[in-house]
């Protein structure tokens, strides 16, 4: 099993909360970038001896925002290379985007799942956030059922500027009323490189305080559960069949590629990612003088990244299988921090598996802090 990730960087406009590598504004430069994306592609089929990926992942920016006769160039491109994606073939999309033309557009060139950047269903949290608010989403979620893309998700922020329970609640009332297959449910964080942290540091940004923002995690989590959705992640609700398929590859440690703009790659043991500077992208893709910050991924630390990544997922990590995908010798350096979380009530070992508690589960990635090596 692979992944492969495609960075489409392009946007209308930069999100107040966005510090993702993207281009705004970017509509002369589409046909440049995805001529070097199609010149890496080739690279990649020539010296990444693969002959199928499991999944095919377009992300950005807002990919959709990539006018679709150009996007279905590189697409017939990659089917050129790459006859087959076992499974899932992902486009993030904005709801502005999603247009009948371009459901049938997408689903023609076998797009099968979209996730979708809802955010908010409240015209005022959505304005608050820089974004475009689109009133007939619903009716835009309905266009991909009636053409058959029945497998999307929705991206939804908490704890955003002025957001109070009432708000959380109504919004959570209107997206169980389309019973989407799967969430993204992500609390606001602050980055310091971004519009909403330049307001943050000017002390004009008022946000929800902690216990506001545990009540409103919890009121959605809940919610959800109750309606029938598996929390098989900590940000992540699936209907049964519905979990994401690419980023579970994360998660387990399972190689992927990234192309395109400050794309990042794990591949047998390896890591890079390519430049962020858009000049050097144009000019250097489909060579490896791309990538950056190549090294070797030590026995070590890819057990510690296999801790800290797999204890996302609510189901936890099997230790049995960690100690043969890695050595037994190296599972002994983490037991003393493994032993020190349980007693701290951040983790729980049930037989073979070890799993975030409800605690830790509030604690999020900071519960995760001790395994870092």
């Amino acid at each position: 099993m692979q992944g492969l990730y495609v960075h489409l960087p392009f946007c209308r406009q930069k999100c107040h909360y966005c510090d993702f590598r993207t281009v705004a504004h970017g509509e002369k430069r589409i046909d440049a970038y995805m001529e070097a994306l199609t010149r890496e592609l080739r690279f990649t089929a020539q010296h990444f001896h693969t002959k199928e990926w499991t999944t095919l992942y377009l992300g950005g920016g807002t990919p959709s925002f990539v006018p679709v006769k150009k996007l279905k160039i590189w697409m017939d491109t990659f089917y050129r290379y790459y006859p087959k994606v076992e499974s899932e073939v992902t486009l993030e999309a904005n709801p502005e985007d999603i247009t009948k033309e371009n459901i049938r557009e997408w689903k023609s060139m076998g797009i099968n799942r979209i996730s979708i950047g809802l955010q908010s269903t409240d015209e005022k949290m959505v304005k608050k956030c820089g974004r475009a608010f689109i009133s007939d989403w619903k009716e835009r979620i309905r266009w991909l059922r009636e053409e058959g893309i029945l497998n999307f998700s929705l991206d939804l922020l908490l704890a955003l500027p002025g957001q109070r329970m009432q708000d959380v609640e109504k919004m959570t009332d209107q997206i169980l009323d389309i019973k989407p297959p799967h969430l993204s449910v992500y609390s606001l964080i602050l980055e310091e490189k971004t519009y909403f942290g330049y307001l943050a540091r000017q002390g004009k940004l008022l946000l929800p305080d902690e216990d506001l923002e545990r009540n409103l995690v919890h009121y959605v989590t809940e919610r959800l559960k109750n309606a029938g959705y598996n929390h098989y992640e900590l940000s992540n609700f699936a209907l049964p069949g519905y979990e994401a398929i690419h980023n579970s590859f994360y998660w387990e440690r399972i190689p992927y590629l990234g192309l395109g703009l400050g794309a990042a790659s794990h591949w047998e043991e390896l890591r890079w990612k390519n430049s962020d500077s858009l000049q050097r992208y144009l000019k250097l893709a489909g060579t490896e003088k791309l990538w950056e910050d190549k090294e070797k991924i030590g026995m070590v630390e890819a057990m510690s990244e296999a801790l800290i990544l797999g204890l996302r997922k609510i189901e936890g990590v099997e230790i049995s299988r960690l100690k043969n995908r890695y050595d037994e010798k190296i599972f002994e350096e983490f037991k003393r921090d493994i032993r020190k979380n349980i007693q701290r009530g951040i983790l729980e070992r049930h037989g073979d598996r070890l799993c975030l508690s409800p605690k830790g589960i509030d604690l999020g990635d900071i519960a995760n802090r001790d395994f870092f090596r």
